[in-house]
């Protein structure tokens, strides 16, 4: 790659292309992926050896990698913005739904 004195792309030179892979992040994954296939049985017989409680725990950190969290959603609507007949309305669906 040329460059100047600066270091810099000389004009013409647009650097790395888009969505290139970094070489040294590719092996990684691929050694981290070989170390966990690796690690799998043993990993499953100490999940096994667990008691209950713990083993569930574990299970559940592990879905958080897996699902993704929800954001909770806020409800902001003022009562005082609605007239009189709107409040009942909604009240009264409310009530007849359960």
């Amino acid at each position: 790659m040329n460059r100047d004195e600066k270091g810099q792309f000389l004009t013409g030179n647009t650097g790395k292309p888009v969505g290139s892979k970094n070489k040294s992040n590719i092996e990684l994954k691929d050694r981290t992926k070989r170390l966990l296939d690796m690690s799998l049985q043993t990993f499953e017989s100490d999940l096994q050896a667990l008691e209950p409680k713990d083993r569930i725990n574990v299970m559940l950190k592990l879905l958080e990698y897996q699902i993704p969290k929800l954001k909770p959603i806020e409800n902001q609507f003022n009562l005082g913005d609605l007239s009189n007949e709107k409040i009942v309305a909604v009240f009264g669906s409310v009530i007849e739904t359960r």
